[in-house]
């Protein structure tokens, strides 16, 4: 089962913030049991070639993680964020879900 699905409140609350911004929701892993059993490493390493996938992201990005990708965020600030496509600002909170 895939839990990206919890990042559409917050995904929603920005579009309606700003509604000119460009927003993807990187699916990492095959659903919640890789959470647990994918290294932190191989999860990075996903999201990273989700976010440098995509073209609208070169310029840079923000980026926005709740629970465990709160933390994959600040593991591709550290590991990724000089290769290729660079955030600009990190965004990590529980309590941005019930905003």
């Amino acid at each position: 089962m895939s839990y990206a699905w919890m990042m559409n409140g917050i995904i929603s609350k920005i579009q309606k913030l700003n509604p000119d911004w460009d927003l993807i929701n990187c699916e990492v892993g095959n659903g919640a049991l890789d959470t647990f059993f994918m290294s932190i490493e191989q999860q990075t390493d996903e999201l990273a070639k989700c976010i440098n996938s995509d073209p609208r992201t070169y310029d840079g990005f923000i980026g926005v993680g709740y629970s465990n990708g709160a933390f994959l965020m600040r593991n591709y600030l550290q590991k990724y964020n000089h290769v290729k496509a660079p955030m600009l600002r990190y965004v990590s909170s529980w309590f941005l879900l019930w905003c």
